[in-house]
């Protein structure tokens, strides 16, 4: 038996080998320029979090065009120019021997119409699965089916631009937190009567759908998959037995149609919105991990060190996504491998334009300085 906690073991990733199953999760920062071009700090930004080697991290969710954005400085893959910024990060990354994988995403009904009216190519409209917007939004124009292919063709050629263009070592594919592919998953989004609308079978059809393109695109070992079935961010949570349904169906189908896909990656439900909660008894993931076993699975959602340690030591082939620590903590994986002290992130420039708070966080030995000083 390896007296090496299962935390700092490797794991087989598609076809990237990592040293340890921590992994950056999926952040938004909002560093992007008007354009939608990744400003030059996130080099500095991601190539700190990459410091020890083998690590993987996901990006923060990239729109897949500017139609399909929505926030103010989000980053978009779809010009040269926007690909060029992101393979300068991507560079930055494998030059500390560690991986990336860029998430692509659609807004959705959660976009500000200002920004999409505004946005290269526009105005265009706030889109959803049906007319039902969220609380106080505008009301989204319900995506046509030539809409839908259009979707699902213009975020194949984001994946082939992350991977072939920005050289990504794969591609996440973005079905949770109330974004557009959640919102047909949701029976609270998507009260459509058409095939895309209706029965489980039906829901899930445009996810999977974009699913085998990116597939298509770079290969199932470059693409892993992310849901969150509990989390209510953007007013997306079904009752226990839809979502029990729901998402088993959507991950058993993908696992039967690429059986070699890199990951699956899933939020705890003592994550919700923007806050930790205490998480409901019946609410786990087991279920979605034993379907999909033993594909890797990556569990999310409010993990410490030893809810981290607890989960890779008993879950094979899985590994642990931490998100807000990670922004306050560049060097993290050491952090938890000598046990030490994290630093309290700062959420007020969580999505503040700038370096500060985003690429100024000491490390652990220049904090120990810092306080004796």
């Amino acid at each position: 038996m390896s007296a090496t906690p299962a935390l700092f073991q490797p794991l087989r990733v598609g076809d990237i080998a990592l040293q340890h199953r921590l992994v950056m999760a999926p952040m938004t920062r909002l560093r992007g320029d008007q354009n939608g071009v990744l400003s030059d700090d996130a080099i500095t930004y991601y190539s700190q979090r990459a410091a020890t080697p083998g690590t993987l991290l996901i990006s923060e969710g990239v729109f897949v065009s500017p139609g399909h954005g929505g926030f103010p400085n989000g980053p978009v893959l779809h010009t040269a120019e926007q690909v060029a910024a992101f393979k300068k990060v991507v560079d930055a990354v494998h030059a500390r021997k560690s991986f990336l994988y860029i998430q692509l995403a659609g807004c959705g009904r959660g976009a500000m119409p200002s920004i999409l009216e505004t946005a290269p190519g526009g105005p265009y409209p706030v889109v959803g699965a049906s007319a039902i917007p969220l609380t106080g939004g505008a009301i989204p124009h319900a995506l046509t089916r030539e809409e839908i292919e259009e979707f699902v063709k213009v975020s194949a050629q984001a994946a082939l631009k992350a991977v072939n263009g920005a050289g990504a070592d794969g591609v996440d594919v973005h079905v949770g937190n109330g974004y557009l592919l959640h919102q047909f998953l949701d029976t609270n989004a998507n009260q459509r009567t058409d095939e895309f609308g209706g029965s489980v079978e039906n829901r899930a059809r445009f996810p999977l759908q974009v699913v085998d393109a990116f597939v298509a695109a770079v290969g199932a070992k470059k693409v892993g998959v992310r849901v969150s079935p509990y989390n209510d961010y953007q007013e997306v949570k079904m009752d226990l037995p839809n979502t029990l349904e729901t998402y088993s169906y959507f991950f058993s189908e993908i696992k039967r149609r690429h059986p070699d896909i890199a990951y699956f990656s899933a939020l705890e439900a003592r994550f919700t919105g923007t806050d930790d909660v205490e998480a409901p008894k019946e609410e786990t993931l087991d279920f979605l991990y034993d379907l999909v076993k033993p594909t890797p699975f990556f569990y999310g959602g409010g993990f410490t060190l030893e809810t981290a340690n607890e989960t890779a030591e008993t879950k094979s082939n899985s590994a642990i996504q931490v998100g807000r620590p990670w922004t306050s903590n560049p060097d993290l994986v050491e952090r938890f491998k000598q046990r030490l002290s994290l630093t309290n992130y700062d959420r007020s420039t969580f999505y503040t334009p700038g370096p500060v708070g985003y690429i100024d966080w000491p490390t652990a030995q220049l904090s120990e300085v810092l306080v004796e000083a």
